[in-house]
């Protein structure tokens, strides 16, 4: 899929960002080549980006939960019980995978729409080191 996007938008999808974070774990994105702002009608001010996103065709289970909690409607804490749930955990080891988490309750409640990039990369890195350090969850691959 290639697409112009304007330069703070690239910008985003290479740096810290949520949508970086989530574009960035199901394509491999190449900007390809900018476009001069002049060559349009009307004149833009900013230097469009050609950028070319290639779907990648692995996608781990980590990552597929991940999106399943960013994509999630409602509290950020039942995003991630689906979304463990529909990998295979039971309710009760998701409610368990939950509380090691040790994220504070106001975090858990808020809409999952509101997830910070901060967030995004904390969840990340707590949900991986506990699937990899229990043996329980050995089922789904990292």
């Amino acid at each position: 899929m290639i697409l112009i996007v304007g330069s703070a938008f690239k910008d985003k999808l290479f740096k810290k960002e949520k949508s970086g974070l989530i574009t960035c774990k199901f394509y491999t994105i190449e900007p390809v080549f900018f476009i001069e702002g002049s060559s349009f009608e009307p004149k833009l001010l900013d230097n469009p980006w050609v950028i070319r996103f290639v779907k990648k065709k692995n996608i781990s289970k980590l990552d597929q939960i991940i999106l399943q909690i960013a994509l999630s409607k409602g509290k950020i804490k039942n995003g991630i019980l689906k979304a463990l749930i529909n990998n295979e955990i039971t309710k009760r080891q998701a409610r368990s995978i939950i509380s090691e988490l040790n994220l504070p309750s106001q975090i858990l409640e808020k809409p999952a729409v509101k997830i910070t990039s901060k967030l995004f990369i904390i969840l990340e890195k707590k949900l991986a080191e506990i699937i990899a350090q229990d043996l329980n969850f050995s089922s789904i691959a990292i």
